[in-house]
């Protein structure tokens, strides 16, 4: 059996900014794109790592300068996390936080429960 490895990404609603580990996209295999999927029935955000823009679904392009940072990618989408503070209730529109998610290796992905949102204190 695989130990559960967990990572964790950072949402700030104040600056409309997505923190993604690198060490995350390494555990999904470096992927050229990552898609973020929500579903309010689960109360979960996973982060999906693909290597081809699909039509279908949005994707957003790692570049190289992104992974040449220090620890994270940063990800600015006003529009994605209004509809995640939109979706789920607790969010205060001038914090940042944290969740804690399981990497899935074989899918690709990390799953973050909303269950394990925490608020990052300044």
């Amino acid at each position: 059996m695989s130990e559960k490895v967990t990572t964790q990404i950072s949402i700030d609603l104040k600056k409309h900014r997505i923190r993604v580990h690198k060490e995350s996209l390494r555990l999904m295999g470096d992927p050229k794109y990552v898609q973020f999927l929500v579903s309010v029935d689960h109360s979960m955000i996973a982060v999906r790592g693909v290597d081809t823009d699909v039509g279908d679904a949005a994707a957003i392009r790692i570049s190289l300068p992104q992974l040449a940072s220090d620890f994270s990618i940063e990800i600015y989408s006003t529009s994605l996390v209004n509809k995640l503070a939109e979706a789920f209730s607790g969010f205060d529109t001038n914090c940042t936080y944290r969740l804690t998610g399981t990497v899935l290796t074989e899918e690709r992905a990390t799953v973050f429960p909303i269950s394990t949102l925490q608020k990052v204190e300044v």
